[in-house]
């Protein structure tokens, strides 16, 4: 469910946890339905995530999808807990046979790496260079942290490849960073696309901040969640979400500062519900009805299991939203 980040950089600082107001039912039974809720969102998550890798390693991800020619330099944007292996199949197909600057770039604090783990530091960028992914300082942290170091990465792609607006793709939480780089300016971004972004929060956000600020250990022990997982899990949660309410509050200015902004997710898999229901369709672990926002394009996908949370960026329906959208060339 949770992948540890095992990037070489520093550790988010310890966090407080919050106190949980009385639950109607009192705080042992409530403890025990978020328990028994986020052990069977967990379950499941799992399960969708091994039928998605079995189904890729029988039909190698992208495989099936067409070559494409990019014309301007386009950004990935990591979520919580991704690590830059979780695009290793898109950056593959994008550059093979030297196509799009031929090579993946690695952006953090405006310094570019040839790899992942940031221990090949570049001096120069090739200005035909087409494929960035961020890296955040820490796979952890939430998006008010995040937000700023998109702008140093943006501003550095602009100045190496003289590309006036750089495209976006905004994954899970690295959706929300996004949004708030956007609320807070913008600068640089040309098009945008969120890809399984819990714009209106995530129920399993919403379970992990309550065991978390309950202290339940052993839940916490099921779910992989540590205190250092609290300011994520609450951007990241339904229900009473100050941040998102806010953030969500002035969504039209944030697509206003976009060439044009699209959201893309899934229906495939029973996902944790923050409504009545406590399980609906998602990708496992957004709901569907927590990704649509007002006003712009949203594209539901159905029909295979790499349409999972995690597998998400591998897809190749997804990868087919994405030529389309940014308006990446096929090659014949």
């Amino acid at each position: 469910m949770k992948i540890q980040p095992a990037l070489p950089t520093s550790h988010p600082s310890p966090v407080a946890r919050k106190p949980v107001e009385p639950a109607p039912l009192g705080q042992p039974v409530a403890d025990m339905v978020a328990c028994s809720q986020l052990a069977t969102a967990g379950l499941l998550y799992r399960a969708g995530g091994a039928e998605a890798q079995s189904w890729m390693a029988k039909r190698p991800p992208l495989q099936d999808v067409p070559l494409v020619q990019m014309d301007r330099p386009y950004m990935m944007v990591p979520g919580w807990t991704t690590r830059p292996e979780k695009f290793e199949a898109l950056v593959s197909r994008l550059t093979e046979g030297g196509r799009n600057g031929g090579q993946a770039y690695y952006v953090r604090d405006g310094q570019f790496f040839a790899d992942g783990a940031m221990t090949q530091p570049l001096k120069t960028v090739p200005s035909d260079a087409r494929v960035f992914v961020q890296v955040f300082h820490h796979t952890l942290q939430p998006p008010s942290e995040t937000a700023p170091q998109l702008e140093h990465s943006i501003a550095a792609i602009q100045k190496a490849t003289g590309s006036e607006k750089v495209d976006v793709e905004g994954y899970s939480m690295g959706g929300l960073a996004t949004r708030v780089f956007l609320d807070q300016g913008g600068q640089g971004v040309g098009k945008v696309m969120l890809l399984g972004v819990p714009n209106r929060g995530s129920r399993f956000s919403e379970l992990s901040q309550r065991v978390i600020q309950r202290d339940i250990g052993w839940a916490m022990r099921l779910a992989n969640l540590t205190v250092a997982d609290l300011p994520a899990m609450e951007w990241l949660a339904a229900g009473a979400n100050p941040h998102l309410a806010d953030l969500n509050s002035r969504w039209e200015k944030q697509v206003e500062r976009t060439e044009s902004l699209k959201i893309v997710g899934s229906a495939e898999l029973p996902t944790p519900s923050s409504g009545g229901i406590p399980l609906r369709k998602g990708d496992g672990m957004v709901e569907t009805r927590s990704l649509t926002m007002p006003g712009v394009e949203v594209e539901i996908l159905r029909g295979r299991p790499t349409l999972q949370h995690g597998a998400l960026p591998s897809d190749s329906d997804v990868y087919r939203e994405r030529a389309e959208f940014f308006g990446w060339a096929p090659e014949v």
